[in-house]
């Protein structure tokens, strides 16, 4: 009887103490899985009264935009909106300025994958360029088979 009575005790007091506890630290953030350096021209600035808080981009392309896999893909250039990472300035900046900004991506922000995290204005004599990325280079292929000749 004593032996089980200490046992609830034991047990009762590491509920409390275990209760009383202060909650454990929240998770590290995890950096971007990617990043990018883009220049583009603004489209759109973002609405305060907007909860998404984007920032619509006309970007020039991004030879080396990777998917959630790793496989580098590229993406064209592309007019589309973008997450604003908290304390991203956009005071000064209007629809039509030319820009460059850092784009990281984190795929497991199912919300917003994709948020600008710094954007600094480009003088309006910087030249843009938005043709479509230049393909990926292409593995040979081997070299057809010589045809064949019927013999007469």
């Amino acid at each position: 009887m004593y032996r089980a009575t200490s046992l609830a005790v034991a047990l009762v007091a590491g509920l409390v103490l275990g209760a009383c506890s202060p909650p454990p630290p929240p998770p590290a953030p995890a950096g971007p899985d990617q990043s990018y350096t883009v220049r583009g021209e603004i489209a759109r600035l973002p609405d305060p009264a907007d909860p998404q808080h984007e920032i619509w981009i006309r970007h020039e392309a991004i030879p080396d935009f990777a998917t959630e896999e790793g496989q580098v893909v590229g993406m064209d250039a592309m007019t589309m909106p973008f997450g604003l990472d908290e304390g991203v300035d956009v005071a000064g900046l209007e629809v039509g300025g030319k820009i460059r900004f850092t784009l990281e991506v984190r795929w497991a922000d199912r919300a917003q994958p994709a948020k600008v995290v710094a954007v600094e204005a480009l003088p309006a004599e910087t030249e843009l360029v938005f043709a479509p990325r230049e393909p990926a280079p292409q593995a040979a292929e081997p070299a057809p088979a010589p045809e064949s000749v019927p013999e007469s």
